[in-house]
């Protein structure tokens, strides 16, 4: 109790509550309102949470007089929660959001932080003849050569973007804030540092490519569709880069014209 309410010592006894947390207004307005709730504070840069417990103290005639409060450590649980929810959410091999997660992130950050307008980017790419690398070093060197894409690609993205492994061999980086250019850009620093970073397995480098695909729109009514037509467009965009011979970035236009960079 005593590290929750550091000035609760014996001097305190019978002094104001406003006064005792005078410099903590939350816990302050919790014990003002006088309702069960949640309260997290911090405590030697840790996060703790603590579940908040009223219950009345009455005379014989059944009348208040006092007020018993009960802070139930909560931190363990939440922690353990918390862990459960990334075990759902992230991909064990390359640490990166899994699909679903991916797009449920992805729709909410356009469903519930979109202003007016905005413009939204999509990059989707796979690494070139991934099959090989498994026929060839096995599936053990597969995921290895997985989890260092999927690291070079989470380098160069910002904190605002958000990345998922799509499936097999095949990521996707939603893009907020940023033009179709950007993105583009965006994708042949990706694809130059993969063909200039190997993965290293059992003392063999394998050299590995990528071929990228660029969508972009401008929102200003999002809806259902949206992310999945960004995906839709990438993928084609996607599948032209593979027919130009693949390790090149091609840009998914309207009237379905694509530039390659």
């Amino acid at each position: 109790m005593l590290p929750i309410i550091p000035s609760l010592h014996a001097t305190a006894i019978g002094k104001p509550i406003k006064e005792i947390l005078s410099d903590n207004s939350s816990l302050k307005t919790i014990l003002d309102t006088e309702e069960n709730c949640d309260y997290k504070w911090i405590y030697n840069n840790k996060t703790i949470y603590h579940q908040v417990q009223f219950s009345e103290v009455q005379n014989k005639n059944s009348l208040k007089v006092g007020q018993i409060v009960t802070f139930v450590n909560m931190t363990e649980k939440i922690e353990l929660q918390e862990q459960l929810k990334q075990l759902a959410s992230i991909d064990g091999l390359t640490q990166v959001y899994n699909r679903t997660y991916f797009l449920k992130l992805s729709n909410e950050l356009l469903h519930t932080k979109t202003p007016e307008r905005i413009s939204l980017s999509l990059i989707m790419f796979d690494i070139d003849h991934f099959k090989r690398v498994n026929d060839d070093y096995g599936h053990e060197t597969g995921d290895i050569v997985l989890s260092h894409i999927a690291t070079i690609a989470k380098k160069c993205i910002q904190e605002s973007d958000i990345i998922g492994r799509y499936g097999g061999e095949e990521f996707v980086i939603l893009l907020p804030n940023t033009t179709r250019e950007e993105a583009s850009i965006l994708a042949n620093i990706i694809r130059v540092k993969a063909s200039e970073s190997p993965s290293y397995s059992n003392n063999t480098i394998i050299q590995t490519t990528l071929s990228l695909g660029v969508s972009h729109t401008l929102v200003t009514q999002p809806s259902i569709d949206t992310i999945k037509n960004l995906m839709r467009e990438a993928d084609q965009a996607l599948y032209t880069a593979k027919k130009n011979g693949r390790n090149n970035v091609q840009i998914y236009l309207e009237a379905d014209a694509k530039q390659t960079i």
